[in-house]
């Protein structure tokens, strides 16, 4: 499998994952999940993870993520708005991302499966 497929099949994998354990997955989640992902179990992604101001960030992974909702695999849902506590202000939203299509883990994914329970 090339690494862009299987990075493509481990974010579903994981979204698979949340919606089994009833888990909401943000955008600061799933690339805190991903760095750890490739820091303690040792999977080289090629992800090109930097410091973010809520921790580790990979654009590689966002450019993922944004391809799978742009061919309808994944939903990103705007569940709250954020507001600025001073104006009132809508300031941006509180997201989650969801699957969007049958997925069934395969038997090479166990341990990482595992792994994105806990």
């Amino acid at each position: 499998m090339l690494v862009e497929d299987r990075i493509y099949h481990l974010i579903k994998l994981l979204l698979y994952t949340a919606k089994e354990e009833n888990a909401k997955v943000t955008p600061t989640k799933l690339q805190k999940i991903f760095f750890l992902l490739e820091k303690e179990k040792g999977i080289n992604l090629g992800l090109d993870f930097e410091p973010w101001f809520f921790g580790a960030y990979s654009s590689k992974l966002q450019d993922y993520v944004h391809k799978l909702i742009e061919i309808g695999e994944v939903d990103e849902v705007e569940e709250k708005e954020v507001k600025d506590p001073l104006s009132g202000a809508v300031i941006g939203y509180i997201r989650n991302y969801v699957l969007n299509n049958e997925f069934e883990p395969e038997e090479e994914d166990k341990e990482i499966e595992a792994f994105f329970r806990e």
